[in-house]
């Protein structure tokens, strides 16, 4: 438990949200039962109140000001989002800069967004943080050219992504606890999480599974202009997905996986084939290049 919480802080602070309810039985309807708010006085981080009254509801808002603009909230979101979005260990000064951002508009998260863009240290930390297996996988279907239409069952290609992230350990609202997936990349960088993602890589590469109700570019569409040679093609491929050129590693992985040498000329789409398309795909989405945010 984070220093300065105590037990009573969180029991007292359940006893606060007690008669909000939700109709998970049937419509998943938000409402309040008075009959099953708890009453009594509470007193959390300095808010007290007596909560003498059956509808709870007005004590819960008062409350959640006061702690959306307690100090340690803005510590909290600040460092949120600096793990988020910088470092897994971000600066003193930009987590400083953030939380006062954050309590100097009034808890407007947009503003704090902004320091923390303005901030040097966000400049300086391209590729230094690892995509969590569902921005990889999103992320992947985006450079692809993925276009999904209206799901029309269970195997459609809007309900498989959700199945594709529980078998990486990331589907969305999935995690047990309230504090949500971990942002530090050491959370994603097993050697598990890797081999799963490397065979998720090659099925969205093929558009082999989720495949029905989406659509993806034809191997023409993907290619340069023909003939082209390989390392040519390459370079198109990593420049359209990754924006930037190819680098030496991924030309060389490139043509070992798809089999072929740097100077090997292609002339049309049919003669370079959906397969070496399909693994030359898979080697982008492999690179480190796209593993980082």
């Amino acid at each position: 438990m984070d220093a300065g919480y105590s037990e009573d802080h969180v029991r007292h602070s359940a006893y606060i949200l007690t008669g909000h309810r939700v109709d998970m039985w049937d419509s998943w309807a938000a409402f309040y039962a008075t009959d099953d708010h708890w009453v009594g006085p509470v007193e959390v981080l300095g808010f007290r109140d007596p909560n003498g009254d059956r509808n709870g509801r007005t004590v819960t808002v008062r409350y959640l000001r006061y702690l959306a603009n307690h100090p340690a909230t803005a510590q909290r979101v600040a460092r949120r989002l600096c793990v988020r979005f910088v470092s897994d260990t971000p600066s003193t000064a930009i987590v400083a800069a953030v939380a006062s951002a954050f309590t100097a508009s009034g808890t407007d998260i947009r503003t704090a967004l902004r320091a923390l863009v303005a901030h040097p240290d966000f400049a300086a930390a391209v590729d230094a943080k690892v995509r969590a297996p569902a921005e990889d996988t999103i992320a992947a279907y985006r450079l692809l050219g993925a276009r999904p239409s209206v799901p029309t069952g269970d195997e459609s290609f809007a309900r498989g992504i959700v199945w594709q992230l529980e078998s990486q350990g990331n589907r969305p609202f999935d995690w047990p606890a309230p504090n949500g997936f971990p942002e530090a990349g050491a959370a994603w960088t097993s050697v598990g999480r890797v081999l799963l993602s490397l065979e998720t890589h090659l099925s969205q590469a093929g558009g082999w599974w989720p495949s029905q109700d989406v659509t993806y570019p034809t191997v023409r569409q993907r290619l340069p202009a023909m003939p082209a040679r390989f390392d040519a093609i390459v370079e198109h491929a990593s420049r359209r997905m990754l924006q930037r050129p190819a680098g030496a590693a991924l030309q060389a992985a490139a043509g070992q996986l798809v089999g072929v040498g740097a100077a090997t000329t292609f002339d049309s789409a049919a003669d370079f084939g959906e397969w070496r398309m399909t693994l030359l795909l898979a080697t982008v989405l492999n690179s480190p290049a796209h593993a980082a945010r």
